[in-house]
């Protein structure tokens, strides 16, 4: 057979093979040069010898060019305490001073507000706590009473029920969210705990805080928001009810609508880069020193869970019971709604009607 001759390529196809393998040459600098700059930036950063000095690290040497595809941690008032933001500013009597203490004085009202509000609101519904004898819900009427007499006012009892109903599932969903969050946090400064000898991690207490808080004000809302809804007079007050509910067990988080702690006091995004540049790379939550052994496989969020401390199951146990308990709420308490006459039990509707 007769062998062809190969073609040369043409003076504009080399030229663009050269174009093309300048820009890979380029692109290969570039990459060596993030990875050089990610190094530099860790090593930094595991020098931290507390999580206040994480945090200022975090926010001076991780760049935001880095965040693209990082997902955000969200934070609230015990987080950034335990990243020691509420406690290591001066207490001067200038501006900035005078602005700290009240911001401190804010968040421990914060914390007593989430713990007593959910309690004392249903029990002042259920028990006459905080009422005059004239404002006691009248319980004993529901043995008496026809049970469907709220469905008279069937938009209003409708529009109850689906508010209850979104609520309890929107506090499935937070929950879910805060959980992992929590997790992810707690794995951070614990992995820098264990697994390097300048860093010390003396706030979990601020950690723990806050899992109870999150699994205790939900619970108790979610109780709360089925008489708070029931006991609403037209479609309008279970619309502001619901609503008022709601931003008692959202005060707590950053960018919420009491201004003590904001996004600028939070790098969630810096942090989220922290937990994915180690703990999903390296290891698990106190397994820093034996990480590449296990590396392998960490690399889904059951596996993490699974090589976690006593504190963090303690943490997560708790999680995973409240969203166990808003499921069982989630089918009985709008069931109980339907069958509750409200009407008949509430002073300010038995005056109306």
């Amino acid at each position: 057979a007769a062998a062809y001759p190969s073609v040369a390529p043409t003076r504009t196809e080399r030229i663009n093979l050269v174009i093309q393998e300048q820009a890979r040459h380029r692109q290969e600098q570039l990459e060596r040069q993030l990875a050089t700059e990610k190094q530099v930036a860790k090593e930094l950063i595991l020098q931290a010898e507390n999580p206040f000095d994480l945090l200022e690290r975090s926010e001076v040497f991780v760049k935001e060019d880095w965040l693209g595809h990082i997902d955000d941690l969200p934070g609230d008032i015990f987080t950034i305490a335990a990243f020691g933001e509420l406690t290591q500013h001066k207490r001067t009597c200038d501006e900035d001073g005078v602005k700290a203490f009240v911001r401190l004085l804010g968040c421990l009202c914060i914390c007593a507000i989430q713990f007593l509000s959910g309690p004392v609101v249903l029990l002042s519904y259920t028990s006459g706590w905080g009422l005059l004898p004239d404002q006691e819900y009248r319980w004993e009427a529901w043995e008496s009473e026809n049970p469907l007499a709220d469905w008279d006012q069937g938009s209003k009892k409708l529009m109850g029920l689906l508010f209850l109903f979104c609520f309890i599932l929107n506090g499935i969903f937070v929950m879910l969210d805060e959980r992992a969050a929590w997790f992810r946090i707690y794995g951070v400064l614990n992995f820098l705990d264990d697994g390097t000898p300048n860093f010390h991690f003396r706030t979990r207490a601020f950690l723990w805080i806050s899992a109870f808080l999150d699994c205790w004000n939900v619970i108790w809302c979610s109780l709360a928001c089925y008489v708070v809804v029931g006991a609403s007079e037209t479609p309008k007050d279970v619309l502001m009810d619901s609503l008022g509910t709601l931003f008692l067990y959202n005060l707590e988080k950053v960018g919420g609508s009491l201004k003590f702690v904001d996004a600028d006091d939070w790098p969630g995004y810096r942090l989220g880069w922290i937990y994915d540049e180690w703990i999903r790379q390296h290891g698990s939550p106190g397994s820093a020193r034996d990480a590449r052994a296990r590396s392998s496989r960490l690399d889904d969020a059951e596996a993490l869970e699974e090589n976690v401390d006593c504190g963090e199951r303690v943490g997560l146990l708790g999680y995973n019971v409240t969203v166990g308990i808003l499921a069982v709420m989630l089918v009985v308490l709008p069931v109980l709604s339907v069958f509750t006459p409200f009407r008949f039990i509430v002073p300010e509707l038995i005056e109306n009607s």
